[in-house]
């Protein structure tokens, strides 16, 4: 399953990205959900911008299955790749992805911290 995939561009080299990543698996929210089941449940950032196939640029079957159970949630974001060499594209991209896991982490926790709690 691929963590990053590269979409179109402008001419001045902005390009869409679009970023996969994992929902945390530790912890609950205070309804006692996952935080999988949340985000499955809540539609937190489970579709997608891409078109379903198996083109490096398109969201694979297993991908978009994912993305529907919760366990990963997608995220797209515009990025200025002007006149960067593939190594330094490449280091970009893992170091972004790194932080979004992190801001993807703590984004569902909060956003969903109460998801699903009742009162009687």
């Amino acid at each position: 399953m691929s963590k990053v995939h590269i979409l179109s561009g402008t001419p001045e080299g902005e390009y869409q990205v679009v970023f996969h990543i994992g929902t945390p698996t530790s912890g609950t929210s205070i309804a006692g959900l996952t935080w999988v089941q949340a985000v499955a449940a809540a539609g937190f950032r489970t579709a997608t911008a891409m078109v379903e196939g198996t083109n490096p640029w398109q969201i694979t079957a297993a991908e978009k299955t994912s993305l529907a159970a919760g366990t990963i949630v997608e995220v797209t974001e515009t990025i200025n790749l002007a006149n960067q060499t593939a190594a330094v594209v490449n280091g970009v991209l893992d170091a972004r992805w790194l932080t979004l896991r992190d801001e993807v982490a703590t984004a569902v926790r909060g956003a969903l911290r109460f998801f699903g709690m009742v009162r009687a």
